[in-house]
């Protein structure tokens, strides 16, 4: 069944992260660039109030008291408005009859203060990584804050993602015990992921945490290689000294780090099998066979539907982590698409007037494909 557009409902939902504690792990007493103002150097993660406590909205079909399906839909890496997000959830809240939950990563959207998307005081702290980090390539006041963040305590990457992942386990728990007002607790539950959202969804159905996702499906939209084989240098992501920075961390060298950073090793002695799901999505030769084994076991109800010019998510190395050495009836779904107008990767469908109409088209295009995937 599909429903119009303009008939969906939107509700807005308060949530309260259970765990934000995880965060202590990621304190540092930095200095480097003090801008006025910012709170990249005096608040520490674990005090940050918007990201315990937030909204997030779930778009539903009319009528529907509760929905029978519902769609976790993930956003991409340094995102700060929902804006772009907004027709992706209508459409597939159209296309399927599900609920979408437009549901936001540790320090996004609106879980991180306002002035870290502050132009004016961005633009100071842009300014200063050209002046004491020259060469830097992709700075901007965009990506300013997250790039200052992961350049200083690379760490971040994984503590705040574990704060994302268990947040979801949280959410999902939330509606299987009924509590959810607008979703049932019967309802099936699939995720949409786009870009670093795509890790996240791969984390999930790879992880299958308590079975929560045993019969669920997902669709990687722009995503799904191992991290190493990401190339996020863009001013609306990251510049060069945070992505050398992360390169550094979570390469070859990242089970020594295990090994002699107290709070990292107790963390991967309490979550063994999640802490071998990251790991074997750092990079393609780490633990091949493990990742191997879980991709087989997801098989086709994962989806990759991505973009041929991606230059961040390259559609090569999507292909390789996804198929290489599964059996052909175990592999994931990979659909490669090419657009007749100027995309990005940060931009798939951009608001081009002259091009419009096959943006629109493309659009729909990726939505049905999810749809139908999803459904």
């Amino acid at each position: 069944m599909s429903y119009p557009n303009d008939r969906i409902e939107v509700a807005t939902i308060g949530f309260r992260s259970r765990s934000y504690r995880l965060l202590r792990n990621t304190e540092r007493a930095t200095t480097e660039l003090q801008t006025r103002s910012t709170r990249l150097h005096t608040l520490k993660d674990i005090d940050v109030r918007e990201n315990r406590s937030f909204t997030y909205s779930v778009f539903t079909p009319p009528g529907s008291k509760r929905a029978t399906g519902a769609i976790l839909l993930f956003h991409g890496l340094n995102e700060k408005f929902w804006d772009k997000y907004v027709p992706w959830a209508r459409e597939l809240c159209s296309m399927t009859g599900s609920a979408v939950v437009l549901f936001p990563i540790a320090f996004h959207m609106n879980r991180a203060p306002s002035e870290w998307s502050n132009p004016r005081m961005m633009s100071e702290v842009a300014a200063a990584r050209r002046r004491s980090l020259s060469p830097i390539e992709g700075i901007s006041f965009v990506n300013a804050a997250l790039s200052t963040r992961l350049q200083l305590a690379p760490e971040r990457f994984l503590w705040s993602g574990l704060e994302t992942y268990y947040d979801v386990l949280q959410l999902v728990r939330e509606v299987r015990s009924g509590r959810h007002p607008s979703i049932d607790p019967e309802a099936e539950i699939g995720i949409f992921g786009y870009s670093i959202g795509a890790f996240l969804a791969e984390m999930l159905m790879l992880e299958n945490t308590d079975d929560l996702f045993s019969s669920s499906r997902a669709v990687l939209f722009c995503g799904g290689p191992t991290l190493a084989e990401m190339t996020p240098v863009s001013k609306y992501i990251m510049d060069s000294r945070a992505n050398a920075a992360l390169a550094s961390y979570y390469g070859e060298d990242f089970e020594t780090e295990i090994r002699k950073n107290p709070p990292l090793r107790r963390l991967f002695d309490r979550i063994q099998s999640l802490g071998t799901t990251f790991r074997s999505m750092l990079f393609s030769a780490q633990l091949r066979d493990f990742r191997i084994a879980r991709l087989a076991e997801v098989g086709k109800r994962l989806a990759a539907i991505i973009l041929k010019r991606d230059q961040v998510m390259p559609s090569d190395a999507v292909k390789a982590t996804l198929t290489q050495g599964l059996r052909p009836d175990r592999t994931p779904i990979v659909e490669v698409l090419d657009f007749p107008f100027d995309y990005s990767h940060e931009q798939p469908f951009p608001r081009v007037e002259r091009s419009q109409r096959e943006v629109d088209r493309a659009l729909q295009t990726v939505m049905r494909l999810a749809a139908d995937h999803l459904s």
